[in-house]
């Protein structure tokens, strides 16, 4: 496991491990990737900050990133509201759970969780609830689906799926949770609990909820190595309104070895990256990784740098204005990030020849700085941000590696799996707050309107009787919930084959999916 060393100036502790709150912590381990989330909404790291728990690949030992958190922040009337986490030395900004009226032990126990669950959990819940005997997994009975409104909490927090509309989570009738993709974790957090002793902010009124998932086989390869994020953010307070809000994802890239690293920004993608300073990693070796962060249903309108220093410009954050600051782009001091080329104002740190009109190619190789271990921002700018609103982003996380490629080679595989993650998402969801692929709940069997099954002894023929305008991604399951197989039938093909030569007989529902399709077909194997 990589460990995060101490950097020592003129006799100060920069970086100080001490014990912080020691929030849940659980893992989604899907495909390649080991992804570490505290209930608190902190990425990455032990409560301890001495390492990283966050593997890439998973089972290596090794990391990417040691610590992720999101920063919020903007003027209320003339105040500066700001709640930003990095490593909790003096405290937290946010904790978990729902903004409440009052918060008791018991709201702690109810609330300070990392909510870990599959798709496959949730169909098999669905089809067995109504099975005597059955008893509902602790997750999903647990599920915070409805918050306590004589408590100040809100009536419906995680998203779930309500079979009789009565607006109360009932899973012994069958209600059950809303997830995307095949494998997630969901959080609940609020930065209005106690004052701010990370960032030093005025609380904001600012509730997330964060689900971060996976598709362990969604037919598209570039999905080996990704995990998605899903923010929703919302402006409980009564009166806090901001004509300008910022939402930055704020990153310790450290790629193996930390201090030895390069950041940078492709504007095409919506992408803030961090990659290894020369060809050869303490930890991973030649030719270690990169890793990205993009935003997929917004365009990024800011991404920023600081050091690991005392320094007042370009040093870590010490009052709620440097914070805020560095979500806009500007420096400790009020000054504007420059390109050096030709000395103009810019929005984007490095974004090499992602924006050659304006940057001219400008990268930390181009700049000819030293690798350092260097903390990244990537920000949305928000217009109105008003009491009762929410802001929905949507995020992916992106490993690659090829020990094959050079630095530069591998950022260009990162490009172009970017490219094709940003492909899938478009294919997979409307907007940000569509959570369409899986609420499926109702059975319809055989529907000739759309989907026609044909059985021979070896082969399971699935027919479509009108071409669809995006891939359809199909899973076959078992009465269980069990997946047997996925595919994925590409945009425009019209008929797909499933080999059962040597699946178990019994009953299966084929489950079709995608933006115009949400469908089960029952079909049995004699």
């Amino acid at each position: 496991m990589n460990f995060k060393r101490l950097l020592i100036a003129s006799g100060v502790f920069l970086f100080i491990p001490i014990e912080a709150q020691n929030f849940e912590t659980e893992t989604l381990e899907v495909n390649n990737l080991k992804i570490a989330l505290r209930s608190n909404g902190d990425m990455h790291r032990n409560a301890a900050l001495t390492s990283a728990l966050s593997e890439m690949p998973n089972g290596s030992g090794l990391t990417c990133v040691f610590a992720q958190s999101l920063w919020l922040g903007g003027w209320h009337d003339t105040s500066i509201r700001v709640a930003a986490n990095t490593y909790n030395q003096n405290g937290n900004d946010f904790h978990p759970g729902p903004i409440a009226n009052s918060y008791t032990s018991n709201y702690d126990s109810t609330y300070d969780r990392v909510w870990k669950i599959t798709r496959n959990e949730i169909e098999l819940h669905m089809a067995n609830y109504t099975t005597n005997g059955y008893i509902v997994p602790d997750v999903i009975a647990s599920w915070p689906a409805n918050g306590d409104v004589a408590n100040g909490e809100a009536q419906n927090l995680a998203p779930y799926k309500d079979l009789n509309n009565n607006n109360i989570y009932e899973p012994e009738l069958g209600d059950h949770p809303v997830i995307r993709g095949d494998a997630a974790l969901f959080i609940i957090y609020n930065e209005s609990r106690t004052i701010h002793t990370s960032s030093f902010g005025e609380k904001i009124g600012a509730e997330i909820h964060l689900m971060l998932y996976a598709y362990s086989n969604s037919g598209e390869e570039s999905n080996d190595n990704v995990v998605f994020s899903h923010y929703e953010i919302y402006n409980r307070s009564q009166s806090n309104n901001f004509p300008l809000f910022y939402v930055s994802t704020w990153l310790d890239f450290d790629i193996g070895e930390g201090f030895d690293d390069y950041i940078g920004t492709n504007t095409n993608y919506n992408l803030i990256y961090g990659y290894n300073g020369d060809s050869n990693d303490l930890h991973y070796g030649m030719h270690p990784p990169v890793y990205g962060h993009m935003l997929l249903n917004e365009t990024l309108d800011k991404s920023m740098f600081y050091h690991n220093t005392i320094s007042l410009y370009d040093g870590n954050p010490v009052a709620s204005g440097s914070y805020l600051n560095y979500m806009q782009s500007i420096w400790g001091d009020a000054s504007f990030l420059k390109n050096p080329i030709d000395s103009s104002v810019s929005d984007f740190a490095f974004p090499g020849a992602s924006d050659t009109t304006l940057y001219a190619n400008w990268s930390e190789i181009t700049e000819g700085n030293m690798p350092s271990d260097r903390r990244m921002l990537g920000s949305k700018e928000i217009e109105n941000f008003e009491s009762g609103d929410v802001i929905c982003l949507d995020y992916a996380s992106i490993f690659a590696r090829d020990t094959t490629l050079s630095s530069q080679e591998q950022l260009n595989q990162l490009f172009t799996l970017a490219e094709s993650v940003q492909d899938f998402y478009d294919n997979q969801y409307d907007n940000c707050n569509d959570l369409s692929d899986l609420s499926t709940v109702e059975i319809n069997i055989n529907n000739q309107d759309l989907i026609s099954i044909h059985q021979t002894n070896n082969l399971i023929t699935l027919s479509l009787t009108k071409p669809l305008n995006s891939d359809l991604h199909i899973n076959m399951v078992d009465a269980l919930g069990r997946s047997v197989s996925r595919q994925v039938l590409k945009q425009g093909e019209m008929t797909f084959n499933f080999n059962i030569s040597n699946t178990n007989k019994g009953v299966y529902f084929i489950q079709c999916r995608n933006k115009e399709v949400n469908n089960n077909v029952k079909t049995i194997i004699n």
